[in-house]
């Protein structure tokens, strides 16, 4: 097939001369083969029949002259017969049988007895050996080789005997040998006598051809298309020389008029080349005019956002310091209203500037390696307040696949998260909102991480899911009057996860809640998953919570320890199962239940539990979102898991009650029913010798600092600028600047700046109300320590100070500013 296929490319690729003069070589040669080839035959048939008749006419003679003999059984004179037989030389052998197939007499050749027995036993097989003897007629035997004949002898329609004759067919191989020899010589002869004939047939056919070739070349390769070919003939090649010659008057006629429309071109392009050279300076003009717009208008976004959030530190801060005087319950109350007022305003200023940032392409993300089930862990829980206000179930429940260290943006992870959630629970009135994390590998080093936030709220129409992710769009505008919001939560959502390289998607229907789904694929670093002591692992668990999503996030929690659970259908259950299994010698090391769990009789699971002598080794941990007040939390009967549950809560839980240590931590948040506004401030060890250089333009800021301070006896110096404070600074010594960043006069950046050229170290906290990343990146160049973003919270602030003023009474050494992570909804 390949040379075959390399054979036709060759045939295809010779000039049209060679074709003809091979097409007729091939033609000449073909005919002389296929006459010699039927004439050879001929011969060959007319020879063969040639012999078989003189080896018919010898045998009839041998018969008769043997007949006599045959009829009368005399043994004399039969071999002279056959023996007569030596004047043909082609006859080799002879034999005569009588009726019993007995040979009377043989005639062999003795120069031929190879040849003789090879063709005996061609002619005489063992399988035709009755029929030659039943034969009624002449029989012939004939191959290449030789010539056999049966002649049965008659005598009066008497059969008497049978004559064999043998013949070679040498003359036949002389014969054709003779043709092959004059074939190969004819062969000879017109292969010249061919090649001269198909040089003059060919001439008129491929001469034009060649010369209209000529031309084509010449017009391709001077572009000169006012040559014509020369028609010699008037057959189909002389009309190809017409359409030609046509063709090119066509292309001249259109060169023609292509120089004419190609000079009206160019005059046209000229004046549009003008044309278009005004308008590219009127764009660039524009562009500039477009540039310098985007620019004040992310300066006016900044400044907005500076003044915006500043009269928040006063509304704020004011209001903590007064949420923790002696306030009747009225007043706290209204204390409460105006503080969630305050917090709800931050929040929309934030989403509205973070809109703005993703929007003009300002937004960057980190890439640092976190936890990422802690992330969600910790979102979830941040939230958990608000659920409990709500009365509704708030679950998490992290795969164990999924619990990994890997590469992202941890504070947009939770800004994600924050605002799905805070969706979810704004929108769900009653029942549950859970919250799951999942993930399949994808390759060795890619985790396909799967995020879904599920509640059962009011849901949102088909019609409503199409547009849900644009900007300033909530599924009713009544939803906006009713729970609030700026609409931009779920758009900000969906273009983090895009930054992301990740997928959103959701899934509802109204009246029958929604879910959430977003995917990510993420770099995998290490598995996280928790663990605990070989004498834990195996233990029984008997497990019961009235939520389905709670019981099966600590469940799926439970496996991943390697701890064995078993799930009860209600108190009573649980109370039954205990009873049982304690009686089977077979009991449980933990029950875990709600802690209003109550059975049928109207009592307490949790006091029948402990109060139980039969249950005295069972370990129950009850599960809640807070620690109800006037509960004796000293009792080491029970353990408190704080609802929602996660994988190092339960872990810690689990250990600390195997060892019979109950874990209290955080119990002045679980003792009352109800938080202050703005959480408990840790009172600080500061003293009078920590003095504090305080730089702010802003009256109601100074005045708060110095309030919340106030009871901390730091001595505070007041600078109403960056120039007073560097005069202060030359004069006193400090052990810290609180330092904002706009004022007048003399900015804090430019004050800060001013300040390290002289080779001072003090720590200097920025105190300022952007959120923009390039206001702490010029923080960070002009050598400011840490920063406290306005409005900020007393335990903030404290926070801050506590990090910055030493016990030793030293001078503090001075470090870089780590620069923040802006995550929308920050205060």
């Amino acid at each position: 097939m390949i040379v075959e296929g390399a054979m036709r490319k060759a045939y295809q690729n010779l000039s049209i001369r060679l074709k003809l003069t091979l097409a007729i070589v091939s033609a000449s040669f073909l005919v002389l083969i296929l006459f010699s080839g039927v004439f050879i035959a001929a011969e060959i048939y007319t020879f063969r029949k040639a012999m078989v008749s003189e080896v018919s006419v010898l045998a009839n003679i041998i018969s008769l002259s043997a007949t006599e003999n045959l009829m009368l059984k005399r043994q004399t004179g039969d071999t002279q017969i056959l023996e007569s037989l030596k004047a043909q030389p082609h006859i080799r052998a002879a034999f005569l049988f009588d009726l019993t197939d007995t040979p009377r007499a043989q005639y062999l050749d003795n120069s031929a007895m190879e040849f003789i027995r090879e063709a005996i036993s061609l002619d005489f097989p063992a399988s035709k050996a009755e029929q030659w003897r039943r034969t009624e007629g002449r029989r012939v035997s004939l191959d290449w080789s030789h010539l056999g004949m049966f002649n049965p002898v008659y005598f009066q329609n008497e059969r008497v005997g049978t004559l064999y004759l043998l013949s070679d067919m040498k003359d036949l191989s002389s014969r054709i040998h003779a043709l092959l020899f004059g074939f190969l010589l004819a062969l000879g002869a017109l292969g010249p006598f061919s090649l001269l004939l198909s040089r003059y047939l060919t001439r008129p056919i491929a001469q034009p051809l060649l010369n209209l070739f000529e031309t084509m070349a010449a017009v391709s390769r001077n572009k000169d298309f006012s040559v014509r070919a020369d028609k010699e003939t008037s057959d189909e090649i002389g009309h190809l020389v017409d359409g030609f010659n046509d063709m090119l008057t066509q292309i001249e006629i259109r060169d023609s008029k292509l120089a004419d429309h190609q000079k009206y071109l160019e005059e046209k392009v000229l004046n549009r080349t003008l044309l278009l050279q005004e308008t590219v300076a009127s764009l660039e003009q524009a562009k500039l005019a477009a540039d310098s717009a985007n620019q004040a208008k992310s300066q006016f976004l900044a400044n907005m956002t500076h003044e915006l959030r500043t009269p928040l530190i006063g509304v704020l801060g004011m209001n903590e310091l007064l949420a923790r005087t002696e306030l009747s319950e009225q007043q706290l109350s209204l204390v409460d209203t105006v503080q969630r007022s305050g917090e709800s305003l931050l929040a929309l200023i934030s989403d509205i500037l973070d809109f703005s940032k993703i929007d003009a392409g300002f937004l960057r993300l980190d890439n640092v390696e976190v936890d990422l089930y802690k992330v969600v862990e910790e979102a979830t829980r941040l939230l958990a307040e608000k659920a409990v206000a709500k009365n509704l179930y708030l679950t998490c429940q992290i795969m164990p696949e999924a619990m990994w260290k890997v590469r992202t943006d941890p504070s947009r992870f939770r800004q994600i998260l924050l605002n799905l959630i805070g969706n979810a629970l704004k929108f769900t009135e009653s029942g549950s909102v859970a919250v799951k994390l999942d993930m399949q590998m994808s390759g060795s080093a890619l985790g396909h991480f799967t995020l879904t936030v599920e509640d059962s709220g009011i849901g949102i129409s088909q019609q409503e899911q199409a547009r849900i992710f644009s900007p300033f769009v909530q599924s009713d505008n009544t939803s906006t009057r009713q729970h609030g919001g700026t609409g931009l939560g779920l758009a900000i959502v969906r273009q983090l996860v895009q930054m992301m390289d990740g997928k959103i998607s959701l899934n509802s229907r109204e009246g029958a809640g929604s879910t959430f789904t977003v995917e990510l694929p993420l770099p995998l670093i290490s598995k996280q998953l928790p663990g605990l002591p070989a004498t834990l692992r195996g233990r029984r668990v008997l497990l019961y919570q009235q939520d389905g999503n709670t019981q099966g996030a600590i469940r799926v929690m439970l496996s991943g320890l390697g701890l064995q659970t078993v799930e009860a259908a209600s108190p009573d259950d649980i109370w039954h199962r205990l009873q049982l299994d304690q009686r089977q010698n077979f009991p449980f090391d933990y029950a875990i239940i709600p802690m209003e769990a109550v059975l049928l009789d109207g009592s307490l699971l949790s006091e029948k539990l402990k109060n139980e002598p039969l249950l005295a080794s069972l370990r129950i941990i009850v599960t809640g979102c807070r620690f109800p007040a006037g509960t004796d939390q000293a009792d080491r009967s029970l353990a408190f898991l704080e609802l929602p549950a996660t994988w190092m809560n339960l872990t810690t839980c689990l250990v600390r009650k195997w060892q019979r240590i109950e874990l209290v931590s955080g119990q002045d948040k679980h003792i009352s029913t109800k938080e202050p506004v703005c959480g408990r401030v840790e009172q600080r060890p500061y003293s009078m010798q920590h003095r504090v250089l305080l730089a702010d333009d802003n009256a109601v800021t100074r005045e708060l600092i110095c309030l919340s301070l106030a009871k901390h006896s730091v001595a505070i110096d007041i600078a109403g600028n960056g120039v007073e404070a560097l005069e202060l600074l030359e004069s006193a010594e400090y052990d810290l600047i609180l330092m904002d960043c706009n004022m007048p006069e003399l900015d804090g950046i430019e004050a800060t700046r001013r300040l390290r050229q002289r080779g001072c170290q003090i720590p200097v906290i920025a105190l300022t109300a952007h959120v923009d990343q390039r206001v702490y990146e010029n923080f960070a160049s002009a050598g400011v320590n840490d920063s406290l973003r306005k409005p900020f919270r007393q335990n903030e602030l404290f926070s801050v100070i506590e990090k910055w003023l030493k016990y030793d009474h030293g001078q503090p050494t001075a470090t870089p500013l780590q620069l923040p992570n802006i995550t929308e909804g920050e205060g």
